[in-house]
């Protein structure tokens, strides 16, 4: 990944399957919109269907116009390869069915880009009882990683898995008596909240990186940066210190959609696989200590492993829980 906001302009085939999470509008609309662009078969994983047919819609005439602009590189196929298939990453049963209905739809998979979730919401826990930016943007994605990867593994080809973090996580310490960090409503703080559940995803891929060690799947994390999306919901009454935080990188300059996605988009298309774990504007960008250390991530592995084991197959779950993650202490390079 060479750095900038671009991507290779490469023909991906049809058999090329993507899975792109919150698909239907941001950063993942714009990821999904070029990957299907440039020839592959992209799944828009959606809370809402209908959404997410709308936004097929939109990217085929998109796709219209930009033949017509004479862009180069694009597939010259006369409608692009979409679907759609319903996730809520808030609901554990709803993120199982989608497990099980993608084995069962019989198509393979290559990518799987982790982009859907929440920022900044007020207190709220989720049906499964769990604190929603824990859940929604780590713990459901978790999910998805563990039970699609072996229908990965079992295609030989060059997999990815591309988890969509951010900056914020530099925010986050760890406490491993404090995991999803649950307070009274009077503590709760939703900067900490969003910047733990992205700092979760790094060390996820740090473990997830020594699991797949001689594997044909690779993992990484990307950072889109100050990209002026709507994922935000809460952020309109969380008072004055979001409000200027916003408007300060609003005058200094956000990136567009567009450039932000190139970061996701990049390391899922490029010919070099991703081998860093962390990327910034396409090129391995610095992450927290925290994020890097050892034990923290041995700790958050098995609490993970805790909350999903209902929801896991116990073949998943055998595998996860009995591999080794060597030296627990220190930290990763």
């Amino acid at each position: 990944m060479g750095g900038g906001y671009s991507f290779p302009m490469v023909t991906l085939p049809r058999e090329r399957v993507v899975v792109v999470t919150g698909a239907n509008r941001g950063l993942g609309y714009e990821t999904t919109k070029w990957i299907a662009m440039l020839g592959a078969t992209v799944i828009l994983a959606c809370r809402s269907a209908e959404n997410g047919r709308m936004a097929i819609d939109t990217i085929n005439k998109e796709y219209e116009e930009e033949k017509k602009k004479g862009t180069p590189g694009l597939c010259d196929y006369d409608k692009l390869s979409m679907d759609v298939m319903e996730l809520d990453l808030a609901s554990l049963a709803s993120t199982r069915k989608f497990i099980n209905d993608y084995r069962d739809s019989g198509r393979p998979l290559h990518v799987l880009i982790c982009n859907a979730g929440v920022a900044m919401c007020p207190p709220e826990i989720t049906e499964d009882g769990y604190e929603l930016h824990f859940q929604a943007n780590y713990l459901g994605h978790f999910l998805l990683c563990a039970e699609l990867l072996p229908l990965m593994e079992a295609n030989g080809q060059d997999c990815r898995i591309v988890l969509v973090s951010s900056f914020m996580h530099l925010n986050s310490g760890f406490d491993s008596k404090r995991i999803q960090g649950i307070y009274p409503y009077t503590l709760y703080n939703r900067i900490i909240h969003y910047s733990n559940s992205k700092l979760y995803q790094i060390m996820q891929t740090y473990t997830m990186k020594r699991l797949l060690q001689n594997s044909n799947v690779s993992i990484c994390c990307v950072n889109p940066g100050w990209v002026y999306t709507d994922i935000v919901r809460g952020l309109g009454d969380y008072g004055t210190l979001m409000y200027w935080s916003y408007s300060i990188v609003a005058w200094t300059g956000f990136k567009t959609m567009y450039q932000g996605a190139t970061v996701s988009i990049n390391a899922a298309v490029s010919p070099d696989k991703p081998e860093a774990p962390y990327y910034t504007n396409n090129r391995v960008g610095y992450h927290s200590r925290t994020s890097r250390n050892k034990d923290h991530q041995k700790h958050l592995w098995t609490y993970t492993l805790e909350c999903l084991k209902p929801f896991m197959e116990s073949e998943t779950w055998n595998r996860l829980a009995s591999f080794n993650m060597g030296g627990e202490n220190g930290n990763d390079n």
